[in-house]
C-alpha cells in the first residue's frame, strides 16, 4: 500500500543516502502516488528535491580551486540567502560532490550575495506548513544532513560576511572552522525566539558546547545580534578578517575576494595539518568557568534556574518558546546530543503549532511589508542633505543620514553654541560605537568627515533634500522655511519634521496654516 511504501521509504532514508534512496525507490513507486498528509511525506516533491544530481544546482554554485572546493551560496531572485528545503539539498549535493572527489582536500562555504551569508530559515516555508507533524519529517532531514556536514572527513570552512542568523548560523556551526569579516554588516545570532520558536537545526545543542551555557542562553533567549569581535572572544568565530577599502573594485567586492582567499588558505592549512584550531585549556579560567556552568550538573542547574526566573519575570509564562529552550538545552547537556536533537525537533514542531508562534510569524510578515518601498526609485538621487537646527533632533537626523544612508550633510544652526552641542552629540555617539567595537576609529573619522556645520545657508543650493528641525515654535518654523525657500526654489525638496508632530496631535488647522504661509501645495 501507499502507507507501507511511505514507512519503507522513511526507514530507508534514515540509514542510507537520501539521494540514492529516492533514486532507487522512486522508480518502484507509481508516478501518481501521493501519500496522506498525516504521513508527512509527498514522494514526488521530495524525490525532486533530493535527486539533485540529475538537475543543475539552483541555490549553490560549485567551483574547484586546485585542491579546494568552493560552495558559493546564491538563492535566485532574492536579496538574501535563506534556508529552504531546496537550498539545503543543493548545498548537500555540492558538499557530497567535494567529498567524493579524491583531488579535493577541503571545502569553503561562502555567499555570493554581498552583506549576507545566510539570513536564516525561509519563513514562508514555515508559514506554509499546515501542522507540526508535517514539519517533523523535514526537520529530521535537516538534522541528519547537518550531522553529515558536521562529521565529514574533509574540513569545511565557513567564510562569513554579512548576516549569519538562525539556520545560517547553525549551518556555520556544523563547519569545522569559521572566518568572519569585521564589517559593520556582519552579525551572528539565533533570533528564532522572536518568532515563538527555538533553533531547530542543532543550535540548542551546538551553541552551549561552543560558547558555554550562559552565553548560549543569552543568545537564544534574547535573539540578540553578536558582533564579530565579541563572537571571536566567545568562541563562535575562529578567525577575523579586516574589510578592505575601495580600489579598482568596490569595497564590498574587494572584501569578499579577500575573504575567499583567506578561507581557501585556511581550508588548505586545516587539510594539511599546518593550521590548528585554538582550543582553550580546560585548566584556564575560561575553561574552569565553562566546566562549572556547562558541564558540572549543579553549576548548570544554577545557571538554568537563574535564567528561568528572568524569563518568568519578563514573560509571566505567556511565551512558551523561552521555557522550551531552557528545557531542551538542559536535556542535551544532561542526556547527550542524540536525545537533545530529538527533543529539539519535537519542541520546534510543537511550538510551530502554538498560537503565539503563528501570531509572531504573522507580525513578522506585517513588519516586513511595512518596510517595503512601495514608491519605486526616486526621480532624483539624494547625495547631500541639509539639516536646519543642530538640537537633539537635528543632530540625530544628521547622524542617521551620515551613518545609515551614507549622505553628505550640511548642519546649520543660528549660534556657535548650538552647533557645538550638535557636534558633541554626534561625536559621542560614534565614539560609543568605537568603544563597543561596532566600528573602528578610522570608520568613525570617515563618518565624521561626511558632515560640516555652518551658521548661514552657504552650499544649501546644492542640497538634494533639506530637513527642518528647529525649535517647536510655529512662527519660527515658518520664518526658517521662508528663508530657505529663497535660497532655492525648484532645486530641492523641503521636508519638515513638524509634519509628524502635527499629525500626532491631529491638528488639521495647523497644517493648513503652515502650508498656506509657506506656499506649499496642499496634500
Amino acid at each position: 500500500s501507499n502507507l507501507a511504501c511511505a514507512k519503507l521509504l522513511h526507514t530507508f532514508l534514515s540509514t542510507t543516502s537520501e539521494i540514492m534512496a529516492c533514486r532507487l525507490l522512486s522508480s518502484s513507486l507509481r508516478p501518481a502516488v501521493r501519500l496522506t498528509p498525516t504521513s508527512g511525506w509527498n514522494c514526488l516533491s521530495w524525490t525532486r528535491c533530493l535527486a539533485t544530481e540529475a538537475t543543475a544546482l539552483k541555490h549553490v554554485k560549485y567551483e574547484e580551486h586546485g585542491d579546494i572546493a568552493v560552495m558559493r551560496m546564491d538563492t535566485p531572485n532574492e536579496k538574501m540567502n535563506s534556508v529552504s528545503r531546496e537550498f539545503f539539498f543543493d548545498m548537500l549535493e555540492a558538499y557530497r560532490k567535494a567529498m567524493a572527489n579524491d583531488n579535493i582536500k577541503a571545502m569553503v562555504a561562502i555567499s555570493a550575495k554581498p552583506g549576507c551569508f545566510i539570513a536564516g530559515a525561509d519563513i514562508k516555508m514555515l508559514a506554509g506548513v499546515s501542522s507540526g507533524e508535517e514539519m517533523m519529517v523535514e526537520m529530521e532531514r535537516f538534522q541528519n544532513l547537518a550531522k553529515e556536514l558536521e562529521k565529514g572527513h574533509k574540513p569545511v570552512v565557513a567564510a562569513i560576511h554579512g548576516a549569519c542568523l538562525g539556520g545560517g548560523l547553525e549551518v556555520a556551526q556544523t563547519c569545522h572552522y569559521r572566518i568572519a569579516t569585521k564589517h559593520k554588516t556582519t552579525v551572528l545570532g539565533l533570533p528564532e525566539v522572536n518568532l515563538g520558536l527555538l533553533p531547530g537545526a542543532g543550535g540548542t545543542q551546538m551553541t552551549p558546547k561552543m560558547v558555554g551555557l550562559p552565553a548560549a542562553l543569552d543568545m537564544m533567549l534574547t535573539g540578540k545580534n553578536i558582533r564579530p569581535n565579541k563572537a571571536k572572544k566567545m568562541g563562535l568565530i575562529d578567525q577575523l578578517v579586516e574589510p578592505l577599502g575601495p580600489g579598482t573594485k568596490s569595497s564590498e567586492a574587494r572584501t569578499m575576494e579577500y575573504l575567499e582567499e583567506v578561507a581557501i588558505q585556511a581550508a588548505r592549512g586545516l587539510a594539511t595539518g599546518k593550521l590548528k584550531k585554538t582550543v582553550k585549556s580546560k585548566y584556564s579560567l575560561e575553561g574552569i568557568q565553562h566546566w562549572f556552568t556547562t558541564e558540572f550538573k549543579y553549576g548548570r542547574q544554577f545557571v538554568l534556574n537563574q535564567a528561568r526566573k528572568q524569563v518568568m519575570n519578563m514573560t509571566s509564562g505567556n511565551y512558551p518558546a523561552p521555557l522550551k529552550i531552557l528545557e531542551v538545552a538542559d536535556l542535551g547537556l544532561d542526556k547527550g546530543v542524540t536525545q537533545g536533537r530529538k527533543a529539539e525537533i519535537q519542541a520546534f514542531c510543537n511550538l510551530l503549532d502554538t498560537p503565539e508562534s503563528k501570531s509572531l510569524i504573522s507580525l513578522f510578515f506585517g513588519q516586513r511589508e511595512c518596510k517595503r518601498n512601495r514608491f519605486g526609485e526616486p526621480q532624483r538621487k539624494i547625495e547631500t542633505v541639509g539639516v536646519l537646527g543642530a538640537g537633539l533632533m537635528g543632530a540625530g537626523i544628521a547622524e542617521v543620514s551620515i551613518d545609515k544612508a551614507g549622505y553628505n550633510v550640511l548642519l546649520k544652526d543660528t549660534t556657535e553654541q548650538g552647533l557645538a552641542r550638535g557636534q558633541d552629540q554626534i561625536y559621542k555617539n560614534f565614539t560609543g560605537k568605537v568603544k563597543k567595537r561596532q566600528i573602528t576609529g578610522y570608520e568613525r573619522d570617515t563618518l565624521l568627515s561626511r558632515y560640516s556645520t555652518q551658521l548661514d545657508y552657504t552650499g544649501f543650493d546644492k542640497c538634494d533634500l533639506v530637513i527642518e528641525a528647529v525649535f517647536e515654535d510655529l512662527p519660527l518654523k515658518l520664518k526658517v522655511l521662508k528663508d530657505v525657500e529663497q535660497v532655492f526654489v525648484s532645486q530641492a525638496h523641503v521636508a519638515d519634521s513638524l509634519y509628524w508632530y502635527i499629525q500626532l496631535f491631529s491638528s488639521t488647522f495647523l497644517i493648513i496654516v503652515y502650508l498656506h504661509q509657506t506656499h506649499q501645495p496642499y496634500p
